[in-house]
């Protein structure tokens, strides 16, 4: 038995390997209908108190894809609430936009800028990282230098990518430090990012989190043809490895490691019409 399921698994993982390297390059696009495994399958949640079994609680198992229409708008509301606990838990405070200039985007990415930015992003943050600047104040009249690798705060952020009309992409980025916006604009012209820029502190980590987790469920609205600006496989959002993940809150009952036996034979009948079963 536990033979032939794990053959059963090494063929699905198999069969998902091969449909994103088939899918690999090309517009991201979403089905006109759920998969044939979207909530096929039900799964039991159980609540245990005392270390004693209460209720159960069945559902369906949705598959979760950003393809799927009944769950990609679930699964963005997931992650845009997923990133605004990050916003909030890192004080993630300073807000900066980055853009693209047309005539610098070479010919390859023309029709593909969220690979040209999001590969130029990365040298950005490689270069503030690594180097050290001398920028000057024009307000206070003098000069000052800026080097990370002095400071004892890492640096961390969080961006999205969001789509213009003509399908140029440009990012929105929350930082947990300020980084000097001319630093800012000599960096990013040098790897090949446009002139229209800018770095504000915000006034609530709340209104901030809300304003920039949107893009992710924008970004399931596709045009006519129901294709979208990404690819499949690109990402539409980002937290840095520095990001501190806010805990789960999934806990598994101790001394309970397996379930009833009519719980597994409730499952495998599907005869029943309870959602919930009180002990």
């Amino acid at each position: 038995m536990t033979n032939n399921r794990s053959s059963q698994q090494d063929e699905i993982k198999e069969l998902i390997r091969a449909k994103k390297e088939h899918n690999k390059g090309k517009k991201f696009k979403s089905r006109k209908n759920p998969p044939h495994f979207c909530k096929r399958n039900r799964i039991a949640y159980l609540d245990y108190q005392d270390n004693q079994l209460k209720k159960v609680t069945f559902s369906h198992i949705p598959c979760n894809s950003w393809t799927c229409p009944d769950c990609q708008m679930t699964k963005a509301l997931t992650v845009k609430y997923h990133l605004r606990d990050i916003i909030v838990l890192n004080d993630l405070l300073y807000f900066l936009t980055l853009t693209l200039d047309p005539q610098k985007i070479p010919p390859e990415y023309t029709d593909n800028t969220h690979k040209f930015i999001t590969k130029i992003f990365n040298h950005f943050i490689t270069v503030i990282k690594r180097k050290k600047f001398e920028y000057f104040h024009r307000g206070k009249n003098r000069y000052y230098s800026f080097h990370l690798k002095t400071q004892e705060l890492k640096l961390k952020y969080v961006w999205v990518i969001e789509f213009q009309k003509n399908g140029n992409a440009h990012l929105h980025i929350l930082f947990n430090k300020f980084l000097p916006i001319d630093v800012i604009c000599k960096v990013w012209e040098h790897v090949g990012g446009g002139v229209m820029m800018r770095i504000e502190k915000v006034k609530t980590l709340q209104g901030i989190s809300n304003y920039i987790t949107d893009y992710i469920v924008k970004g399931i609205k596709h045009d006519k043809k129901n294709v979208s600006y990404l690819r499949f496989n690109q990402r539409r959002y980002s937290v840095s490895r520095s990001c501190t993940r806010p805990r789960r809150s999934l806990q598994k009952a101790e001394g309970k490691n397996t379930l009833p036996r009519w719980v597994y034979n409730t499952i495998k009948s599907f005869e029943y019409e309870e959602k919930e079963i009180i002990l």
